[in-house]
């Protein structure tokens, strides 16, 4: 009887937490809707045209896992636990940069918490796009940048997914002054870095395909033309994938960029 007390407590909160993150995802849609983030950055924002999903979630069955490009995979909370955890939680979702620094000023480890599904604090401002938020974090802890989440996600994979061009491109350009000790001593560099993998062993020029923004893949295939020879999981190129999404000016600048573009597909087919 105990135990039913407890699941029923559990799923309380976690429907108290989801109605929080809708209320502010509507504000930071809001925003968006007139063409920036609260930090003046543009993006390209997929998620936050499903706050109504996070609201059937909420009053629906919480047993089965979210779906892995639901808002609610990135954003569930770092720290809700207590008061000071509850205004970091809130000011890394809304970009709140003056905030965000007092907190980190007054208790330095909160920036290493961690969502349920391992996500930093660097992951979710990625996802929403806050310039200074993000810049902020990564002045703190440059490792950050090849953090991985349970889905085998570095910020760099949000960044490429989500489409916030200026961000990538400029931590991109961060990553040859990176120490080893930045690399959590790990032989990394430029190129290793841009070839990681996810657990699908997505790069990030395969999540900039799926997600259709060419002007990240000509970026990417400029800085590491080779990146278009890797395959996924399922055997899928990026070749195939803009192939198979009908991205025809994606394909073609793929094609352009390297005589040895990997062609392969899922179950055997080929670009």
């Amino acid at each position: 009887m105990e135990g039913c007390v407890d699941n029923y407590n559990d799923m309380e909160e976690i429907r108290r937490m989801l109605r929080q993150l809708t209320e502010r995802i509507a504000r930071i849609e809001a925003r968006i809707q007139i063409g920036k983030s609260s930090d003046g950055e543009r993006c390209v924002n997929p998620y936050l045209n499903r706050v109504a999903r996070i609201d059937t979630l909420s009053h629906g069955s919480l047993d089965r896992e979210y779906e892995e490009d639901s808002p609610f995979h990135y954003c569930a909370s770092l720290c809700e636990s207590s008061e000071e955890g509850h205004s970091y939680s809130h000011c890394v979702f809304e970009g709140d940069i003056c905030l965000l620094k007092q907190l980190l000023n007054d208790n330095p480890s909160l920036l290493y918490q961690l969502t349920p599904r391992e996500n930093t604090a660097f992951h979710i401002a990625m996802q929403f796009g806050h310039t200074k938020v993000v810049a902020e974090i990564y002045s703190r802890c440059r490792s950050f940048l090849t953090q991985q989440n349970l889905d085998g996600d570095t910020p760099l994979h949000v960044a490429a997914r989500v489409g916030c061009f200026s961000i990538f491109n400029d931590l991109v350009r961060e990553i040859p002054s990176m120490s080893q000790t930045d690399f959590r001593n790990e032989n990394n560099g430029m190129f290793e870095t841009l070839r990681m993998g996810n657990r699908g062993s997505n790069t990030v020029l395969h999540e900039a395909v799926k997600n259709g923004h060419i002007k990240l893949v000509q970026f990417l295939l400029i800085i590491d033309p080779k990146l278009a020879s890797v395959e996924n999981d399922a055997g899928e190129s990026p070749l195939y994938l803009a192939a198979r999404g009908g991205m025809f000016e994606i394909l073609n600048q793929i094609l352009k960029s390297t005589a040895s573009s990997a062609h392969g597909g899922s179950d055997g087919q080929t670009a």
